[in-house]
């Protein structure tokens, strides 16, 4: 049970146990799946009108030859690639959106570890409020899963999911998440909201648009007002987590760690894949995380602290 005002920070690790890929194994992707320039995805991305002056052979190649592990950090500077990098990562994610690979093993399964603590024996018990999530992710795998749990335990076959009545989605839309990023369509069933679309894979132009729409990567006044709301959220919080976050400079000074988690003792941070080296530089940066062990999983990391046991 969660007792305290507690936010997670998810990056791109902790969706890679439901099928999506990491920062750099979204870089590879892209690129391979662009290698053909007569290949669906090029011609897709082309009939977007994304290949003017051969705009997408310039891209694939400027974002390979870059070596970046993450496609955030290059189109942040080369902003003139915005639009098709927008369009690209939505293309690559969409596909894996689909129940199939929402269930991975039970060591891997973090959502099952936590949902085991959060979820109500009643449904007028439901009260998200302590526990907060701020995502980088594009996906929408965590509330996807949570409203399909919430959906196998409270729906009633008799409610309709018109109008809002529908107990499971009135739930969610209790629970606190903010995807600072945008993402890939809004989950839910509001009608005339063109925004809305079930959790499933796509590859036809339209839909990849319509979500490339949504995704916000190079700093405006959007993305700023989801950090605000991001700096909020921990200026409150008394547990911090960091889960399968990549620690990017820029990430972390657009959360104003400094300022937004100064003095506070519970913040934790997953390290799994980061050097010694990496590690170290970051604390410089970031003073008031506390590293978990190195091979610690999200889900050793919720098993083995009392941030959902308290």
């Amino acid at each position: 049970m969660i007792k305290r005002q507690t936010v997670f920070v998810l990056g791109a690790g902790a969706s890679q146990a439901y099928g999506f890929p990491s920062g750099a194994e979204l870089v590879d992707r892209i690129c391979k799946r662009l290698e053909d320039p007569d290949g669906e995805a090029a011609r897709t991305l082309s009939s977007l009108g994304h290949n003017i002056r051969n705009q997408l052979a310039a891209f694939r190649r400027r974002l390979k030859e870059s070596r970046l592990n993450s496609i955030d950090a290059f189109l942040q500077r080369r902003q003139e690639y915005a639009e098709v990098g927008k369009a690209a990562i939505a293309q690559e994610l969409l596909q894996y959106e689909t129940d199939a690979l929402l269930f991975p093993s039970r060591e891997c399964d973090w959502y099952r570890t936590l949902f085991n603590e959060i979820l109500p024996a009643n449904a007028d018990d439901f009260e998200p409020s302590l526990l907060k999530v701020i995502t980088f992710n594009f996906d929408r795998s965590f509330e996807h899963a949570l409203f399909r749990s919430l959906e196998t335990l409270f729906d009633n076959p008799e409610e309709s999911f018109a109008g809002g009545r529908n107990r499971p989605v009135e739930m969610l839309k209790r629970f606190p998440l903010l995807h600072v990023h945008g993402q890939l369509g809004t989950l839910g069933y509001s009608p005339g909201n063109a925004t809305v679309r079930p959790y499933c894979p796509a590859s036809d132009a339209p839909t990849i648009e319509a979500c490339a729409r949504q995704l916000r990567i190079v700093y405006d006044g959007a993305l700023q007002e989801a950090l605000d709301t991001a700096h909020e959220w921990l200026l409150e919080a008394e547990v911090v987590c960091f889960l399968g976050f990549g620690y990017h400079e820029l990430n972390l000074e657009r959360l104003d760690v400094r300022r937004t988690l100064r003095g506070k003792r519970r913040v934790w941070g997953t390290r799994c894949g980061l050097g010694a080296g990496f590690v170290t530089k970051t604390s410089r940066i970031f003073e008031a995380i506390n590293w978990v062990q190195p091979q610690w999983t999200i889900v050793d990391l919720l098993n083995e602290t009392e941030v959902i046991h308290e």
